[in-house]
């Protein structure tokens, strides 16, 4: 950990990204919808994440979750819980019509999350590390797909401007 504000920004910045990259690539509907409200992953995810979803979660639950960060599942069982949480309330995100409800039902879907049983089914079943894997692996290959598209979009544009 570091106290330098600077650097902890920049984690932090790094981690939401990740979520929001792997997110867009296992629900890329979800993803849209929640960006065209215009969700900022800071207004929820610092607080879950900085906590390790302490005061967040039933105290079984985040226990828990402790287990999975000190075992095997390290650093990457509270980004996948954050993702488990959003998807298990995708069909009501979805029907959210302002960034308030939103926030709503993404506080509701973090609180039904209640026994070490549900963090169990979320980490090992809902959303394993394996599956954030190959959708870190999908989001990695979209952006270099999207970058190559847009370097043969030059290289096509300057040889129209060479002609």
């Amino acid at each position: 950990f570091s106290q330098e504000s600077d650097r902890l920004a920049a984690c932090r910045t790094a981690v939401q990204d990740r979520l929001w990259r792997a997110l867009a690539a296992d629900r890329p509907r979800l993803a849209a919808h929640l960006d065209a409200l215009g969700l900022d992953l800071n207004l929820f995810l610092p607080r879950w994440l900085t906590t390790v979803f302490s005061g967040v979660l039933q105290v079984p639950a985040t226990v828990r979750l402790w287990d999975h960060v000190l075992g095997a599942d390290g650093h990457s069982a509270a980004v996948r819980l954050a993702l488990a949480i959003i998807t298990r309330a995708e069909s009501r995100l979805l029907k959210c019509e302002d960034l308030g409800e939103v926030l709503e039902e993404l506080g509701a879907a973090a609180a039904k999350v209640s026994t070490a049983a549900d963090v169990d089914a979320m980490l090992l079943r809902e959303m394993p590390a394996r599956r954030f894997e190959r959708a870190e692996e999908r989001a990695a290959i979209a952006a270099t797909g999207a970058g190559l598209v847009a370097t043969a979009v030059v290289v096509a544009f300057a040889s129209v401007l060479a002609l």
